[in-house]
């Protein structure tokens, strides 16, 4: 029996327009990331908390990090993060898919 643990990352600087870039419409890439590496994320406005196995949950806070750097203003504008980006940088964290 695995223990469930949780972690907290808080991203700054708080951004309302990032943040929405990075839940995605209707926490979309919030799901995916929870379907994909089985966790529940919980957020209130830009502090994030990841329940889940220790590796995941150490893993989804670094991946939330990382992936809202690349919703930094780009000439002013910010971009909406597309779930195929979501699903790369899931992708290229692959030590963290869960096993089936």
């Amino acid at each position: 029996m695995s223990t469930l643990v949780s972690s907290e990352v808080v991203l700054e600087p708080a951004d309302n327009k990032r943040l929405s870039s990075l839940v995605g419409p209707f926490d979309d890439n919030i799901k995916q990331i929870e379907r994909r590496l089985g966790v529940e994320i919980t957020y209130r406005d830009n502090a994030f908390t990841i329940m889940g196995q220790a590796q995941q949950t150490n893993g989804v806070a670094e991946l939330l990090k990382l992936l809202y750097i690349e919703t930094q203003p780009v000439r002013g504008q910010i971009p909406d993060l597309a779930p195929d980006q979501v699903h790369l940088a899931i992708q290229e964290a692959k030590c963290l898919e869960r096993a089936e």
